[in-house]
């Protein structure tokens, strides 16, 4: 995790207010820096293998400590497909085939920031495709999510099931096509110790798309929004340059009571932040986003400066740069 870094530059005649600003906030940047030290320390006690094993102290594993107060872990191998070791017409790595479908390689979805798709073709049969396997928790609440995409008439399958299940064939089956965001949640039997994610093709001859596959303890949404459920309005993630304006009808018909708008970096889809507003850094560094609403639509506007929520401090940004451009998302509530 990076440290925190505070920059300063003072205009003329406000050299000793600077000097005094500067000198409580490096004290409170210390601080902070002392908690992720320790964090740090904490983390690299747990065996990375046991993560999810029951002999692991939940407090070690809790979403709400310091090193995943904004994001959530892909619990997945290989979510977005990047690497194919045994050629782009075989199973990606971290996955495994499900009967004998025929896989390929393909281009992302629309919008996501890296990897690629996983083509599958049923080929002899039905229900065929990928899966992966994870450990679990007993009886807790997990979640996937994922872009799919099928060929007209085609149907694509999606399911979560414990301890080796057999999931109903028609439990989650989507027909879109182009690509659309999709999520589901299972809570885990009070002996699972195991996980497994279904993405199949149908019926012989099917050809459908997956890309973006996330699972996640908890809820999705409630990774940012404990208090207020699943919101009325999601946006999905979509791209943003500064000094732009961006306009979403939410088709609430009424002025959302509540409205979120979550930021990730173009080049890393699985840690995401929420935007609280624009700011500068006295610099004039403009940040963040504008966000206003009516009864019809959201706008945000990406700052001058950057999209990120961060001038000069480096928290969100693993490599310490600020960006101009990345991914925004809206939730919207109705009340």
């Amino acid at each position: 995790m990076a440290k925190v870094a505070l920059d300063y530059s003072f205009a003329a005649g406000t050299t000793a207010k600077g000097t005094e600003v500067k000198a409580n906030d490096d004290a409170l940047a210390a601080g902070v820096n002392d908690i992720i030290d320790e964090q740090i320390n904490a983390a690299a006690d747990i065996d990375g293998s046991k993560l999810l094993d029951a002999s692991v102290p939940a407090a070690k594993l809790s979403t709400s400590g310091l090193l995943n107060t904004q994001g959530f872990k892909n619990l997945l191998n290989q979510g977005n497909f990047t690497a194919w070791a045994g050629g782009t017409d075989a199973v990606p790595d971290g996955w495994t085939l499900h009967l004998t479908p025929t896989i390929a390689q393909d281009t992302k979805p629309t919008g996501s920031p890296v990897g690629y798709s996983c083509k599958i073709t049923a080929a002899g049969a039905g229900s065929e495709g990928i899966k992966q396997t994870i450990p679990c928790r007993a009886s807790t609440v997990y979640s996937y999510a994922l872009y799919e995409n099928c060929t007209a008439g085609d149907t694509i399958q999606v399911y979560l099931v414990d301890n080796g299940g057999t999931p109903a064939e028609d439990s989650n089956e989507y027909t879109d096509t182009s690509w659309t965001r999709k999520n589901d949640t299972i809570t885990t039997a009070a002996d699972a110790t195991e996980l497994t994610i279904y993405i199949k093709a149908k019926t012989d001859g099917d050809i459908v798309w997956c890309g973006e596959v996330v699972i996640t303890e908890g809820s999705l949404l409630k990774q940012f929004t404990p208090d207020l459920g699943q919101a009325d309005y999601d946006s999905g993630w979509f791209a943003v340059t500064r000094i732009n304006l961006y306009t979403k009808a939410h088709g609430l018909a009424v002025r959302p009571s509540r409205v979120k708008l979550m930021y990730r970096r173009a080049d890393d889809s699985t840690v995401y932040f929420e935007i609280s507003g624009s700011s500068n850094d006295g610099s004039g560094n403009m940040m963040g986003a504008a966000i206003g609403y009516n009864t019809a639509n959201i706008y945000v506007y990406a700052e001058s400066t950057y999209v990120n929520p961060w001038g000069s401090a480096t928290i969100e940004a693993t490599d310490g740069a600020n960006v101009t451009s990345g991914q925004y998302r809206i939730l919207a509530w109705k009340g």
